[in-house]
């Protein structure tokens, strides 16, 4: 809240990218396959700096390729200024990077954002399956449903248990973010914790594979009836 009121949250989200950047390197010089990365910019960034500018100037300088940077926009800075994020989505999208929408669902009008604007892949707002009942799982699977009739990738937030995992891995959700795979860590740790749960990195065939099927709709079955359902 300090930075967002300082108008500081840019000097934040610049630090954040340099330091995906020296990450990604390590990974080559670990010699592990890199993964995606994605990373938020706030609201305040659009009006203080250029973000396609600054960001594609940093990652250019890296000389990392686009491909491995994915942008990640809130639904309330598509409403501050709707005109302006659609202009900067299309430039990054032009240029190669991918664009989610982050919390969706958390806005009331995430279905017109997602009718104007061209999203890569929408990330689910934690709050629809925090209270894992019945009614959420409909809601859950509604949304999962209609982003792969659009085309738009999908990503549950806020995923903690194996119930919930399963209940998405039915679904055909591609992405799962949250503590059931482990709480934030430094950068050394996370692979460790990840091949303990046997857990690896995908190749980019891998990657490009998943990144094709994951837009199949699979599911044949309504969501488990509510006397089965944890509150």
């Amino acid at each position: 809240p300090i930075l967002e009121d300082s108008n500081l949250t840019y000097k934040l989200d610049i630090y954040m990218l340099r330091q995906i950047i020296r990450d990604l390197k390590k990974c080559d010089e670990m010699g592990v396959s890199k993964i995606p990365i994605s990373f938020n910019l706030s609201p305040n960034d659009f009006k203080m700096i250029d973000p396609y500018d600054v960001i594609k100037n940093i990652v250019d300088t890296s000389g990392l390729s686009h491909e491995w940077f994915k942008v990640e926009i809130t639904e309330t800075a598509v409403a501050d200024e709707p005109e302006k994020i659609k202009e900067e989505i299309k430039k990054f999208h032009d240029d190669g990077f991918e664009v989610l929408m982050d919390d969706f669902g958390k806005g009331y009008s995430s279905l017109n954002t997602l009718r104007d604007f061209e999203f890569d892949e929408i990330k689910i707002d934690m709050e629809f399956i925090r209270k894992f009942n019945y009614k959420s799982q409909k809601i859950i699977t509604g949304m999962i449903l209609m982003a792969k009739n659009l085309g738009i990738h999908t990503l549950m937030e806020g995923v903690e248990t194996e119930e919930q995992v399963e209940f998405l891995r039915e679904l055909g959700c591609e992405f799962v973010q949250g503590y059931y795979f482990g709480k934030p860590e430094p950068f050394g740790k996370t692979d460790i914790n990840l091949r303990k749960m046997g857990i690896s990195r995908e190749s980019a065939e891998e990657r490009m594979f998943y990144g094709t099927v994951g837009l199949v709709n699979v599911v044949t079955e309504q969501p488990r009836s509510e006397e089965h359902t944890s509150e």
